[in-house]
């Protein structure tokens, strides 16, 4: 018997003599009272820390692939069967090696707990068709009742002030007090901005950009996931139309940009030669050129700044004291109606079919093949919405997205969207990750929160 083995036995002993429960040893989590309602998943900071008889640093998380790390470094494992305990059995000791976490593992059953009125949290496994034949994915999802009054799902981002910021989706939900949160739509990581649609209370935190899916819902209940597009129409006092690129968009392009207090109480500019128009009450109060990055400009009350990227128009059009009007649609119209949105992408479902188009999406082919960790979100038959992570397959590293379709059309989604993934991929309740270790999350921009209304 090795060291590890004989110390870890004489712990369960001390427990068992003291008849302490086992989850004192873990984060008490909801309102679940019983042990069944648990994937018990212990880790040590290292197995030094096992053998020398100091066992702390114990974190619970909920883990949904036994076999395999994030990264699809190689594990090393052995067997511990505990005979005289009906708590402990059939326990799997892992080695990551890549970053020397140890941790000790009880295979479980899928579950489901109801964690509120309306929420229920799901572990499962779904098993798809690909070309290895078939593969079984360990998913994390929680199941939202979107009829339920009390229950609001909204964006969330990084930053309460401005779109510039990333942080651990553990501490963005808590900022934001929510009971459960997920991980949403795309991100520069360098500059820390917002790549796609935020749309929250109708305000447009973030507009979409290459007529990528998208997700929008409302207070009503009334969900829509399509690919979209916000055309803004910059109207002249001489009548001259001019179209709108971006609106608070991290996203760079040639042409008009807009930029309100959504986006923060100042812009930085991206290069040295933009052209800053300031608009307050709809007129032009002042016009600058930028001679450095990163130049700070002010965002009126009231107002907003265009910010000319390729001089294509005639100066005098932005001249002090002209008159500006703004015209704002989406299309599909549909989404005008609805007062929170979040854009990402590609689309998975649409109509009950799987329905992947990459290339239409501005995605690459290499792209959809990649093997990653997946987020998306779905609405079901049943008028359910669906917040979906998984990370592998009980074989291979990561999910393919036609396999992500797969798993979310098997969960019985009619539409749903692929959200960021990779490192972004998290999955929060009840203030914790429930789908990976926190020192694997990256930080993130933005995501969906689970709000409780008293």
């Amino acid at each position: 018997m090795t060291k590890f083995m004989w110390y870890l036995l004489k712990l369960i002993s001390i427990l068992l003599l003291l008849e302490l429960p086992l989850n004192t040893l873990v984060h008490r989590v909801g309102n679940a009272k019983n042990i069944s309602s648990y994937n018990n998943f212990f880790s040590f900071s290292s197995f030094e820390d096992i053998t020398n008889k100091r066992i702390h640093n114990i974190n619970y998380s909920f883990h949904n692939s036994l076999l395999l790390s994030n990264e699809n470094k190689e594990l090393s494992e052995f067997k511990i069967n505990l005979l005289h305990t009906n708590i402990f059995n059939n326990f799997t000791f892992s080695k990551i090696k890549h970053d020397s976490v140890y941790t000790l593992t009880k295979t479980i059953l899928p579950k489901e707990i109801i964690w509120v009125p309306g929420v229920i949290w799901r572990q499962q496994f779904i098993t798809v068709q690909n070309k290895k034949g078939y593969s079984i994915f360990p998913v994390n999802l929680l199941e939202i009742n979107n009829k339920s009054l009390k229950v609001i799902l909204k964006p969330i981002t990084s930053n309460f002030n401005g779109q510039v910021g990333t942080s651990s989706l553990e501490k963005i939900a808590k900022e934001w007090q929510v009971i459960a949160a997920i991980n949403g739509g795309f991100f520069n990581r360098n500059n820390k901005l917002p790549l796609g649609a935020i749309r929250q209370n109708n305000n447009w935190l973030s507009s979409p950009i290459l007529e990528r899916g998208a997700v929008g819902w409302n207070e009503n209940g009334q969900f829509f996931i399509d690919n979209l597009s916000l055309e803004e129409t910059l109207i002249m006092s001489n009548g001259k139309q001019i179209t709108i690129q971006c609106l608070n968009s991290g996203y760079i392009q040639a042409g008009i940009s807009r930029y309100t207090s959504e986006w923060g109480k100042d812009y930085m500019s991206f290069s040295n030669n933009e052209i800053i128009v300031s608009v307050q009450n709809d007129k032009v109060i002042g016009k600058q050129k930028s001679k450095n990055i990163k130049q700070s400009y002010n965002i009126p009350d009231n107002g907003y700044l265009l910010v000319i990227r390729k001089k294509i128009f005639k100066s005098n059009l932005f001249s002090i004291g002209n008159k500006l009007k703004i015209r704002s649609d989406t299309v599909p119209k549909k989404f005008n109606k609805l007062s929170h949105i979040l854009g990402a992408g590609p689309l998975l479902i649409n109509n009950g079919f799987i329905s992947l188009n990459t290339q239409d999406e501005k995605f690459t082919k290499s792209f959809q093949k990649q093997k990653a960790s997946r987020s998306a979100i779905g609405i079901t038959s049943k008028e359910k919405i669906i917040l979906v992570t998984v990370h592998n397959s009980t074989n291979s590293k990561g999910v393919n997205l036609n396999e992500m379709a797969q798993i979310m059309q098997k969960l019985g989604s009619i539409s749903a969207l692929n959200l960021d993934g990779g490192g972004s991929t998290s999955l929060v309740l009840g203030g914790y990750l429930v789908d990976r270790f926190p020192p694997t999350a990256a930080k993130v921009h933005n995501g969906i929160g689970v709000f409780i209304s008293q």
